[in-house]
């Protein structure tokens, strides 16, 4: 025999002996009067070895929810690219994975381009302060011929100078301003910094190389290039994301967009079931956003949805995959305590789960399920449950066997436990 066949004759001993007409409270009986309920120890190497895994009864609106599958994605806006503004050679300064603020430098370019652009900066600067000089000396020589001749004519000769050289500053005062723009963008310096002046010195002059500053929060995703490579201008250099600009994005049938799901309705966005406990009991919370896209071959639409809240639950992760409940009508608060669907088995005429005893982990016990409506995945019981009581999710069907009475047909256990095919002796 394999070890599950002699697990499940373990087992089907140990109800034999162990389940027998004792009154307990915890039977039911059903309108034969025969009992309904039957316990079954598990002990922990049955557990293991026949792969039982266990869920929780959560409240939830089973009746008037829609079901999607799909994962957490970056939004747009979650995600930050870094192009180079000008050529140059590039030296990085952050890591991989690597949490930034903002304004932290990522990197610095040495480039040509910007060296011309100081240049045309001094110059600027010097013919600027050219052509005010000649404006003060226009502006004296006016003066000082109206003082002498008091001539006030707007044809005088020392006005039109004066008028010339003011011409000349603003027109000068024009391209500074316009070339340390021009700065402000390649450096993201904000254009009243580089005009600062520290030891009479203007700040643009003294920036050796063109920093590269986080414009948002986040984590460094992927650096494309290494330092001291030489990059052209427009090519991405680093990719840095927010992990917390996240979307739920799933695909819904055709069918469920036109008959039940709509732009704004509630959803709650849970972690799918895996072996063992689940990791956590939170949910994310959100609204609903029908895509514009989606496959005509599968007849599937794609489905979005923008969640609500800040404080997200750590398993929430760019990427994870989970499980959404459209609410479709009602409340979300219309709840009722339900299981997983798949922790329900058809066991002759009844359908049963199989309840982990409250007071004993190392006990399961046979229930029939007085069932409500199912959109599913999961499914509402009525009775004899209670909120977060432990029922089997994978394994029912060897337990199912290990508690009907057809598990025994064919064979008898000896009095020492040993299992033997055909009638008694």
């Amino acid at each position: 025999m394999t070890i599950k066949p002699i697990l499940l004759l373990l087992l089907s001993s140990s109800l034999v002996y162990g389940a027998g007409d004792d009154g307990s409270s915890h039977e039911g009986h059903n309108h034969s009067g025969k009992s309904t309920e039957k316990r079954v120890p598990i002990p922990d190497a049955v557990k293991r070895n026949l792969g039982l895994v266990f869920a929780k009864a959560k409240y939830r609106s089973v009746a008037s929810t829609t079901t999607l599958t799909g994962y957490f994605e970056l939004t747009p806006s979650g995600q930050h690219h870094y192009p180079l503004p000008l050529e140059g050679r590039v030296k990085i300064l952050v890591k991989p994975l690597q949490k930034v603020k903002v304004g932290q430098l990522l990197a610095e370019i040495d480039s040509p381009t910007w060296r011309s652009l100081q240049q045309s900066l001094t110059e600027a600067k010097s013919s600027l302060e050219l052509v005010k000089a000649k404006l003060i000396k226009a502006e004296a020589a006016e003066r000082a011929a109206g003082e002498i001749q008091g001539v006030n004519d707007e044809s005088n000769v020392y006005k039109a100078d004066r008028n010339v050289a003011n011409s000349q500053v603003n027109a000068a005062e024009a391209k500074m301003k316009q070339l340390i723009l021009q700065a402000s963008t390649l450096t993201g310096i904000p254009a009243e910094e580089l005009s600062k002046k520290k030891k009479n010195v203007p700040q643009w002059s003294t920036v050796q190389r063109v920093p590269i500053q986080a414009a948002y929060d986040g984590v460094v995703q992927e650096i494309v290039t290494s330092s001291n490579a030489w990059v052209d201008k427009g090519d991405e250099i680093i990719h840095i994301v927010a992990p917390d600009q996240l979307r739920f994005k799933g695909l819904a049938l055709q069918s469920d967009v036109y008959d039940n799901l709509r732009d704004g309705q509630l959803a709650v966005i849970t972690p799918p079931n895996g072996p063992g406990e689940l990791r956590t009991n939170s949910s994310v919370r959100g609204k609903v956003r029908i895509g514009v896209t989606g496959d005509p071959e599968i007849r599937t639409i794609d489905i979005y949805i923008e969640l609500v809240g800040k404080d997200l639950p750590s398993w929430v992760r760019p990427e994870m995959s989970a499980v959404a409940n459209v609410v479709t009508s009602g409340s979300v608060d219309d709840e009722e305590l339900s299981i997983p669907t798949r922790a329900i088995i058809q066991d002759g005429l009844d359908i049963v789960y199989f309840l982990v005893d409250p007071k004993n982990k190392n006990t399961v016990i046979r229930k029939v399920a007085d069932m409500g409506p199912s959109d599913g995945k999961w499914t509402s019981i009525y009775s004899g449950l209670a909120e977060d009581d432990e029922v089997v999710v994978d394994g029912v069907y060897q337990l199912k066997l290990a508690t009907s009475a057809q598990a025994t047909k064919g064979g008898h256990f000896e009095s020492d436990g040993t299992w033997h095919e055909g009638g008694e002796h």
